[in-house]
C-alpha cells in the first residue's frame, strides 16, 4: 500500500479546481491583465528544451508514458502501481515513479502524472484557473518541447511542475518535493524533458547518445 502522498493531494486539488472553474465555462474566467503573484503574462513564454537536459544531474533513461509523450527520467526510479490502491481511484493521478531512497528528509523524489476530462480554450484558461487556488505561488506561460502549457510552483503543495490540454485531456505533471536547492536539479531536468514521442525524437536521441559514447571511448 502507498501512503498518501504530496502528489496525490496536488492531483486531488488541481481536479477539484479544473473541474469547478472549467464546468462553469471559459467565459466565467478573467484572462487579461498580469499576475499579481509573478508579472507574468501571456505575452511572456519560458521556453523550456531536452537539449539543454543536464546529464550530470543522474543516469536517466527515457520512459514512454503511453499518453502521447515521454519524460527522461531517473534511471533507478521504482514505477508504482496505483491500480490497487483505494487512495488513488478518483484522484486522476494516472503514473507514479518514485526514488528508491529519500532525497531530502522525510521525502521521496516522485513525479505523478494526473489527467482531467475538461477542455479549455488554451493556457490562458489553465493559468488563471490555477490562479483562482491561492496555494500556487508562481505561474508561468511555458513552451515546453513545442508544448504549450503553464508550469506552476507550490509550496503548499510541495510540488513544481507543468499542465497542458491535448484534445478534451488535461494532463498535470507535478514533481516532488519542491524547494530543494539539492533536488532542484532533478526537477529542472524532468521539465525540461517534457516532449512529444517521435520517431524521429528517438532516432536523434540513440544517435547523440551514440556519439557520446564513442567520443567518451
Amino acid at each position: 500500500m502507498i501512503k498518501k502522498s504530496d502528489l496525490l493531494i496536488a492531483a486531488l486539488a488541481a481536479a477539484a479546481i479544473f473541474t469547478s472553474v472549467f464546468s462553469a465555462g471559459a467565459s466565467e474566467l478573467s484572462v487579461n491583465g498580469e499576475d499579481e503573484k509573478s508579472g507574468n503574462t501571456a505575452d511572456t513564454v519560458l521556453t523550456l528544451s531536452y537539449h539543454d537536459i543536464d546529464r550530470n544531474v543522474y543516469p536517466g533513461v527515457w520512459v514512454d508514458t503511453g499518453l502521447g509523450f515521454e519524460l527522461f527520467l531517473p534511471a533507478n526510479w521504482d514505477v508504482c502501481d496505483l491500480s490497487e490502491d483505494e487512495e488513488y481511484k478518483d484522484s486522476g493521478l494516472i503514473y507514479l515513479a518514485k526514488s528508491p531512497q529519500k532525497v531530502l528528509d522525510d521525502y521521496y523524489g516522485q513525479v505523478g502524472i494526473s489527467e482531467s476530462q475538461v477542455n479549455p480554450a488554451g493556457t490562458e484558461d489553465i493559468y488563471h484557473a490555477l490562479k483562482s487556488d491561492e496555494n500556487y505561488d508562481y505561474l508561468y506561460y511555458c513552451d515546453v518541447n513545442s508544448i504549450d502549457c503553464v508550469c506552476f510552483e507550490s509550496s503548499s503543495y510541495n510540488t513544481s511542475g507543468l499542465v497542458f490540454a491535448d484534445g478534451g485531456d488535461l494532463y498535470t505533471i507535478a514533481i516532488s518535493p519542491q524547494g530543494s536547492a539539492r533536488f532542484n536539479p532533478v526537477v529542472q531536468n524532468i521539465l525540461r524533458s517534457v516532449r512529444p514521442v517521435s520517431g524521429d525524437s528517438q532516432k536523434n536521441e540513440k544517435a547523440s547518445k551514440s556519439t557520446a559514447e564513442n567520443d567518451a571511448g
